[in-house]
């Protein structure tokens, strides 16, 4: 406990300073009550989570102290990018008598039931949840989710069954469902990026403390709670491999190149000086976490809005001149060797991970071949020379899982949860290019996010705070046209009506 007091102070330390420097950016996209409910509630769920000896008090503070802000925010899709990276991903069974197992408590799952069930309900209540969208974005979740449940219905009692649709709800359906509706609207949208960049940025000094110290903050909270997190402490190059509350630096990188790509749309209306402090610091980040495809993802976050937004092809000479200036004066220092060396394909670090991943390419398509219209849920047991020196047979590849465990119909399904959203998000922005450039800026890195979360899939396991960050992508990018039609003064029919359902994918089979 003692620990966890000393990692509580330099985290509320640390989090606090930021919160007051990135307060002024902040009230430009969200009210000042806003922003200070929202600080409050992150400290209170963030101290309790360092106190709490277990997951059950975490949650009796959680639930009324997210229910009651949620109650107050006028934009719940903006409070729940706040809170869902104060705790660590842990999983703790729910005892039931005779079924024995009600389901794993997350803190995700907290959070969902705290603040997205009860929106959605207010939603559907309001007639909030009418507004126009992507049917065939809805379509292709539900019949995702659909194949998950029908596929393991011969080999499983019905309550299994059954409590794996109730958390199809609370992991995925709810969640989509609030940000596709409860984003639609220019304010709502903005305040939902501006607090996704306030909780990440919020973790920069953390990250890089931890990098710095070698001393994870939070690890010993998953521990204590009685699910251990066996692979917190990676190194690469000698570098602990921070990760903040994100319980992996794939993940925590995820997060912060997301939120990078955010700030090119945020910071466009702020000064220039405070748009390149900003992105440097969010890369300070992404360096720490040590991760490799979180810094292609966001270099292809960059490109991709400066090719699409109007503003950001103004200031290309800018970026390409700020890069290559970077780039020179970061390989003069020996932190700076070690990142280039770590780079993928020109790098020299690690070279094992990619032979692993081709590997696993080469025994995911072998067993895609044998069943490949639906695939076999008991692949794993083909998979033991996957099985890595930690216990695990990890896919680090989303597309390849999807389609090893679920076919080729399975993977179909799952690309056009996200490629449907992103495809109307780009045809909404082009629509939007005749009018209000602001409403293309946005467009434009919604689009550019997405690419990233789809490139990110093919090196990543599809878990943890990754996997909420690609569903709350795809549900503002099925928000946003939307938003171009109301600015436009179109009336675009009805097509969001559809009560949609999706997995939680478990991709690390122990």
């Amino acid at each position: 406990m003692l620990d966890g007091l000393k990692s509580l102070v330099v985290v509320l330390t640390l989090a606090l300073i930021v919160f007051a420097l990135a307060k002024p950016i902040c009230l430009k996209f969200m009210a000042e009550d806003d922003f200070a409910r929202r600080r409050m509630v992150w400290v209170i769920l963030t101290a309790a989570a360092f106190l709490s000896p277990n997951i059950w008090v975490f949650a009796a503070v959680a639930f009324p102290v997210v229910y009651w802000a949620g109650r107050r925010d006028p934009h719940p899709t903006a409070l729940y990018l706040i809170v869902f990276i104060t705790a660590p991903f842990a999983r703790v069974p729910i005892p039931l008598p005779l079924v024995n197992l009600l389901f794993e408590l997350t803190p995700f799952r907290i959070f969902s039931i705290a603040l997205l069930i009860p929106a959605a309900i207010r939603m559907l209540r309001s007639g909030e949840a009418n507004r126009p969208g992507l049917a065939k974005a809805d379509l292709a979740l539900i019949a995702f989710g659909l194949l998950q449940l029908v596929v393991y219905v011969p080999y499983e009692a019905l309550t299994n069954t059954v409590r794996r649709a109730v958390l199809f709800v609370i992991d995925t359906y709810v969640l989509y469902y609030v940000f596709s509706r409860g984003a639609a609207e220019r304010a709502a949208l903005r305040d939902t990026l501006a607090s996704f960049w306030l909780a990440c940025v919020v973790l920069v000094p953390i990250v890089v403390f931890e990098a710095a110290r070698s001393w994870l903050l939070y690890t010993n909270i998953p521990a204590r709670w009685g699910d251990p997190n066996t692979l917190s402490w990676l190194f690469r190059d000698g570098v602990l491999r921070a990760q903040g509350p994100a319980g992996h630096s794939l993940t925590m990188g995820v997060a912060l190149a997301t939120a990078f790509g955010f700030w090119l749309y945020l910071g466009s209306h702020q000064s220039k000086r405070v748009l390149w402090i900003v992105g440097v610091a969010l890369w300070a980040g992404l360096f720490a976490t040590y991760s490799r495809a979180p810094w292609v993802v966001a270099a292809a976050i960059l490109l991709t809005y400066v090719f699409l937004s109007p503003t950001g092809r103004r200031n290309i000479v800018g970026v390409s001149v700020g890069v290559a200036a970077a780039v020179a004066g970061l390989s003069t220092t020996s932190f700076g060797a070690r990142i280039i060396a770590a780079l993928p394909f020109v790098g020299t670090t690690e070279q094992g991970n990619v032979d692993y991943r081709q590997q696993v390419a080469e025994v995911s398509w072998r067993l895609i071949k044998q069943n490949p219209w639906f695939g076999d849920i008991f692949a794993a047991r083909y998979m033991e020379e996957l099985r890595q020196g930690q216990g695990i047979i990890d896919i680090v590849n989303t597309y390849a899982s999807v389609a090893v465990f679920y076919g080729l119909v399975g993977a179909t399904l799952f690309v056009a949860c996200f490629a449907y959203p992103a495809f109307s998000s780009a045809k909404a922005m082009w629509g939007a290019g005749k009018g209000n450039q602001d409403d293309v800026n946005l467009g434009a890195v919604l689009a550019a996010s997405m690419l990233g979360t789809l490139l990110m899939m093919a090196t990543v396991s599809f878990i943890g705070t990754f996997e909420q960050i690609a569903w709350v992508l795809a549900g503002l990018c099925s928000a946003y046209p939307a938003i171009v039609a109301a600015g436009a003064g179109v009336s675009r029919p009805d097509a969001h009506r559809i009560v949609t359902t999706g997995p939680r994918l478990r991709q690390a089979v122990r």
